[in-house]
């Protein structure tokens, strides 16, 4: 009956507000290892359950005072199960090396002591519907399993311990800007469309675009002189041969993160599902049939939502060609020239999701 009020009231909402979390299914899909350690630290066989959630965009679970530890690997559309398992195992040497920078200035010894003890690592596989190659669950089995094997090996030649979780799959709404593709599980919005990035308004690439001549809105409920927030506008074709949204139904997209979630992520896969008006009741039933493995879900209405300045908005040819056109040329050599202290949270955006949560 609860799930159901939620679902109701989510799907009248027309915002998808509010996903999903299951944290009573984190026993049954942690990896042993984690649990092994948890159990060892709170007591009883489940009594972690309380003490762990998940980051804002789902796709690490965490204890209180921990830290996600992103990488990426980048599938595309000629990656062999070859290409991908070397990426994954570089993308698993970056995040070990990663999880040594753990000396935090002004924050209690908490968060050192659970880091350490658990040195998390979030390898997480963006353009996955661009590539072919790697939507097969034998290959992300693979995946998952080398990096493993690269994790404890490279923790062994740094001294460490070896990660109790390490696979995830991330929104990468930037990441995906950044290098032209899809957005970690999902498909490509539609053939053209305004892509919506939220950058803050004292980050230097925000002041780069804008003197650029970069479209930016205010955030929603904020005005352009007191905004913290901004919207920069990009417009974007997808290429030729890519899926959309509305080429899978919100079923398809579901067995799909399903597959992910079974074969590759020791955390969790992040995903937003596009519904039609029509699956809502066929979706709420998929979720209560696999409820033991929910670890994190949103829903958006796949047309009729009402989230203004919505990341994606779906455009004609007619009108991409005429906002390309108008377009400026980026010269980022610039960006020096505008970054005159240490921004660090630039950076930990690129590697999550630039702000916010990855809305398809």
């Amino acid at each position: 009956a609860e799930l159901m009020d939620e679902w109701v009231a989510l799907m009248k909402s027309g915002t998808g507000e509010r996903g999903i979390f299951n944290r009573g299914s984190l026993a049954e899909t942690m990896p042993e290892r984690r649990l092994k350690l948890l159990r060892k630290k709170y007591g009883r066989k489940n009594g972690f359950i309380g003490q762990v959630g998940t980051n804002p965009c789902g796709e690490i679970i965490l204890q209180s005072k921990q830290f996600c530890n992103l990488s990426e690997v980048i599938a595309r559309a000629g990656d062999t199960e070859k290409t991908l398992l070397r990426k994954a195992k570089l993308a698993t040497l970056l995040g070990t090396y990663q999880s040594t920078l753990t000396k935090f200035n002004y924050i209690s010894k908490d968060w050192t002591d659970n880091c350490e003890a658990e040195r998390l690592l979030g390898v997480s596989i963006t353009g996955q519907w661009d590539s072919p190659a790697v939507r097969d669950a034998k290959v992300m089995r693979k995946m998952r399993a080398v990096t493993i094997k690269a994790n404890a090996a490279y923790a062994k030649r740094f001294g460490i311990n070896a990660s109790s979780s390490i696979t995830c799959v991330k929104p990468s709404g930037t990441v995906s800007q950044t290098f032209d593709c899809s957005s970690g599980i999902h498909p490509r919005h539609s053939q053209y469309y305004i892509r919506r990035v939220r950058i803050s308004a004292t980050d230097s690439l925000y002041k780069m675009m804008r003197d650029q001549g970069v479209k930016a809105h205010p955030e929603v409920g904020q005005n352009a002189n007191e905004a913290t927030t901004f919207v920069l506008e990009f417009p974007v074709k997808a290429p030729n041969g890519s899926l959309y949204k509305n080429d899978l139904t919100a079923i398809e997209q579901l067995e799909y993160w399903k597959m992910v979630k079974l074969n590759f992520t020791e955390h969790n896969p992040s995903a937003t599902i596009s519904v039609g008006d029509e699956e809502w009741v066929a979706v709420v039933a998929w979720i209560s049939d696999n409820w033991d493995i929910i670890g994190g879900l949103s829903f958006l209405p796949r047309e009729n939502h009402v989230y203004r300045l919505a990341p994606y908005e779906t455009i004609d040819k007619k009108t991409y060609e005429a906002l390309a056109s108008k377009f400026p040329v980026i010269d980022y050599s610039k960006l020096i020239i505008y970054e005159r202290t240490d921004e660090t949270e630039q950076t930990q955006e690129l590697a999550c999701a630039g702000g916010t949560c990855e809305i398809i």
